[in-house]
């Protein structure tokens, strides 16, 4: 009878415990990829510019939307009219280092290939094709097989 008494006080302190003590909040992290279309003549520079400002967005708004968010984890992907695609910058923060200093050029890393991946900031030529560079470098000459060989003399 005492084990069944010590029981029944035991699983209703439990049970009062589980009920009046709130549950743990958990916290996460937010992963987006965003892509952004390249406009008619942008420059990289300026494309960069609009990453910064999309990370910088979609950052805030994710804080302020969920105040389980600890963590935020944006990629900004641009598309060319040719379809090329390339990642631009990722931008990483807890939402401590957000709010003492919201600066998204502080929390990104930069991904520097895809000026080149997206062929950003080169001339083009008519009909969106790249313009050829030309090449003005010597052709090194082949060596005389019609020459007697050289033979060094012996001591």
């Amino acid at each position: 009878m005492a084990l069944v008494t010590i029981l029944g006080l035991t699983g209703g302190v439990w049970l009062t415990t589980a009920t009046l003590v709130a549950p743990i909040a958990h916290a996460y992290t937010n992963r987006a990829t965003i892509t952004l279309d390249r406009q008619p003549g942008e420059t990289y520079q300026t494309l960069l510019r609009r990453a910064e400002a999309a990370a910088r967005a979609a950052t805030q708004q994710t804080f302020d939307r969920d105040l389980l968010v600890t963590d935020v984890s944006v990629t900004i992907v641009a598309e060319t009219d040719e379809g090329l695609i390339a990642p631009v910058l990722a931008l990483a923060v807890s939402r401590t280092e957000w709010r003492r200093l919201p600066d998204p050029q502080r929390w990104s890393t930069y991904f520097e290939n895809a000026r080149v991946l997206l062929r950003l900031d080169q001339p083009t030529a008519t009909g969106g094709q790249a313009a050829p560079i030309p090449v003005s470098a010597p052709v090194p000459s082949l060596p005389n097989v019609d020459a007697a060989p050289v033979v060094a003399p012996t001591p």
